[in-house]
């Protein structure tokens, strides 16, 4: 179960490289948070969030996300995001949250994808813009890996 918040399509991005992967549904965390967030999850399930770095944090509607969201057993989630300069603290925030729901989290991933806060970034040339989404495709044959493999 793939959850996603992407105001510019780089979370998308990845998690439809993840959906590649898995085979498992997407989700858009902003429709989903018009319903009520329960979930039900198979014996074996993981649950992925995927989502952008905002401010060296988590979205504030990611974390609404998170706090909102229920399901019928204790999932197992994997934390995957993306960022255009730096991560800052976001990882420890997504897994603190989560922590606190109870969850358990397995991995945590992160990527840069090119900048677009153009407020005071600008956006990156085509061939800086290719590198990037390219070591983002890279990062995800690794997850790919991870996963197949089993590891955790």
């Amino acid at each position: 179960m793939i959850f996603y918040f992407s105001a510019t399509g780089n979370s998308k991005y990845l998690a439809q490289k993840l959906q590649d992967i898995t085979g498992d549904e997407m989700y858009d965390i902003a429709a989903e948070l018009r319903g009520n967030c329960g979930y039900t999850l198979a014996d074996d399930e993981i649950v992925y969030i995927v989502s952008p770095v905002y401010f060296f944090g988590m979205p504030l509607n990611v974390k609404e996300f998170i706090d909102r969201m229920s399901f019928n057993r204790r999932p197992d989630v994997d934390i995957m995001i993306n960022f255009g300069t730096l991560p800052g603290d976001a990882i420890h925030a997504f897994e603190k949250e989560l922590n606190a729901k109870g969850f358990n989290v397995r991995n945590r991933y992160g990527t840069r994808m090119p900048e677009n806060y153009i407020i005071l970034f600008r956006p990156p040339k085509d061939d800086r813009m290719v590198h990037l989404l390219d070591d983002a495709d890279r990062m995800m044959e690794e997850v790919s890996e991870t996963i197949r493999s089993g590891c955790v």
